[in-house]
């Protein structure tokens, strides 16, 4: 009979006493979130400090570029690109155009002191000027001009970038003004029915001894 009573005294939970403190509910609550307000929007875009970027805009004054794409060449065939570059936005920008090329016109930032360059990884890119040169853009039209040969098949990007030579607080930099992106469409070149020509001969059908 004891044994039972013990056993009962040690597997029963005791009856809490008096009431619970009034504020026990709010202890129990969930944690309200805090909330931060928002950060401040950042143009990561800016290659250089705002202040510094507002000193090249007001640098800047609006000119326009002409340029001349092939939509599509062969494998060892080459063509010449011609930019050009004027401040006079009335001004008619001539390119001499082959069959299968285009121009394109387009308003640009322009500075005194500019460079374009041309580079493509499907192309063997040959400058015709010096080009290292920026030229002095004033009344006159700044040119450049490029030997391109496509060297492997498919869709092959062309990327023109014109950079301007500024001075600004005593210091030198080179800024960005425009840079695009054009795709052509590279085939391999076709040969003549009966093989190629050379010297009155087929090549087809010349042995080597």
């Amino acid at each position: 009979m004891c044994n039972k009573l013990n056993q009962k005294n040690v597997m029963t939970a005791p009856t809490p006493t008096g009431s619970l403190p009034p504020d026990f509910d709010k202890v129990l609550a969930p944690t309200p979130t805090l909330t931060l307000p928002p950060l401040a929007a950042v143009d990561r875009y800016l290659p250089y400090p705002l202040e510094l970027e507002e000193k090249i805009r007001k640098s800047l004054r609006k000119g326009q570029v002409a340029f001349n794409v092939p939509e599509r060449m062969s494998v060892g065939d080459t063509e010449e690109i011609e930019v050009k570059v004027t401040q006079n936005l009335d001004k008619k920008l001539n390119i001499q155009v082959k069959k299968g090329q285009k121009i394109e016109r387009k308003t640009i930032d322009i500075y005194h002191n500019m460079k374009a360059e041309l580079t493509g990884a499907g192309f063997n890119i040959k400058p015709l000027q010096e080009d290292d040169t920026f030229l002095v853009l004033e009344e006159n039209v700044a040119a450049w001009s490029w030997a391109i040969t496509p060297n492997k098949t498919g869709k092959q990007k062309l990327h023109l970038k014109i950079n301007a030579k500024l001075k600004l607080d005593d210091s030198e930099i080179t800024y960005n003004l425009q840079s695009l992106k054009r795709t052509i469409e590279v085939q391999f070149r076709r040969q003549k029915e009966g093989g190629r020509r050379q010297k009155g001969l087929t090549l087809k059908n010349v042995r080597l001894k």
